[in-house]
């Protein structure tokens, strides 16, 4: 998982706080309601399923979260098992909704699943902060009408060495807007 994670997130620790605020927010949920938060994790999903995380990522991620629950906070047995279990429905969930955002994506005209390569047409400086970008398939094929407000994934290559070993990609999420 080490190309999927933003690595900036991973050393400043926002990345494990997503994950552990997402499962406490479930867990209180689930409690309280026994149902999921969808709301707090539909733009989870949504974004997942830009990365393509697949449900072998899941594994990895909660063999490391039971883990560290272990670490910190108890080594009962019982206690584990119910996280387990509870982060058992939280996969079932985001895997159930990540594969319906694909199959909606790929359906729409234009569309794609996997990744595509594109070239950059056009960069335009709008103010100090905020630079316009417009890209172009190379494959010549047309693209889908997209809404305001959503967000594409650009892959970065790179060939560095992170605090959790070496890399060679990167995922950058870019939000769509209209031109003015």
């Amino acid at each position: 998982l080490l190309n999927v994670f933003n690595q900036t997130n991973q050393v400043t620790g926002g990345q494990p706080k997503k994950l552990l605020k997402t499962v406490a927010v479930a867990a209180q949920a689930a409690l309280q309601t026994q149902q999921l938060p969808q709301a707090a994790i539909e733009s989870i999903c949504h974004k997942h399923a830009a990365l393509h995380v697949t449900p072998d990522a899941y594994n990895i991620v909660g063999e490391h979260l039971l883990g560290t629950i272990q670490d910190l906070l108890t080594s009962d047995q019982a206690v584990l098992d119910a996280w387990a279990a509870l982060y058992g429905d939280i996969v079932a969930v985001f895997v159930n909704r990540e594969k319906e955002i694909t199959e909606h994506t790929a359906s729409i005209p234009g569309a794609w699943t996997g990744r595509r390569n594109f070239a950059l047409a056009n960069k335009e400086q709008l103010s100090s902060n905020i630079v316009r970008f417009r890209f172009e398939p190379t494959d010549g094929k047309p693209t889908p009408v997209f809404t305001p407000g959503q967000y594409t994934t650009i892959w970065v290559k790179v060939d560095a060495q992170g605090a959790h070993g070496r890399y060679t990609e990167q995922p950058r999420h870019y939000t769509l807007n209209m031109p003015r």
